[in-house]
């Protein structure tokens, strides 16, 4: 250990190590705006989402886990983190699922099936759990509440505030 240190000043003292050779590296900072080529996928291995995204990191553009793990990250940098539900959409909330008349969608030409999405006038958004003769149980939780995550990150490019 001696003899390296002094070998490594005495490479850079004779110049064959310059300043002018060595290559800034960019780390992600918050204020940054940073784009990710990314795939998101369950923790079973099925993919929901993938492709490239540009964000601001600290301005709550994404989930927090998916920020969490972008921040410090290199230009050019890959990794794979799991995201836990309360760090992504969420656990799933019994006060967003409710049972409403099927009556009323059937009197608006809607014939619910279970698995159906549905955006009403206000735009939120609902899925239906289940259909039965009366009744029809729809969640508006995000579809994806309540379940861990799985991304692949790579940061492509960031621009510095």
């Amino acid at each position: 250990m001696k003899i390296i240190i002094p070998l490594v000043f005495a490479v850079l003292l004779s110049g064959c190590i310059t300043g002018s050779s060595v290559k800034e590296i960019l780390y992600v900072d918050s204020n940054d705006i940073v784009s990710i080529v990314y795939t998101g996928s369950f923790t079973d291995g099925a993919v929901f989402d993938s492709g490239v995204i540009n964000v601001t990191m600290g301005k709550g553009q994404v989930i927090s886990g998916f920020e969490k793990a972008v921040l410090g990250m290199a230009l050019n940098e890959e990794k794979t983190v799991k995201i836990l539900s309360n760090d992504a959409y969420g656990s799933i909330d019994s006060n967003l699922i409710f049972s409403m008349p099927v009556d009323v969608l059937t009197e608006n030409n809607i014939v619910p099936e279970t698995g159906m999405m549905l955006q009403l006038e206000s735009g939120a958004k609902a899925l239906i759990r289940d259909v039965n003769e009366t009744d029809v149980l729809l969640d508006f939780n995000h579809p994806l509440a309540g379940q861990d995550l799985v991304f692949k990150l790579r940061v492509v490019s960031i621009k510095k505030s």
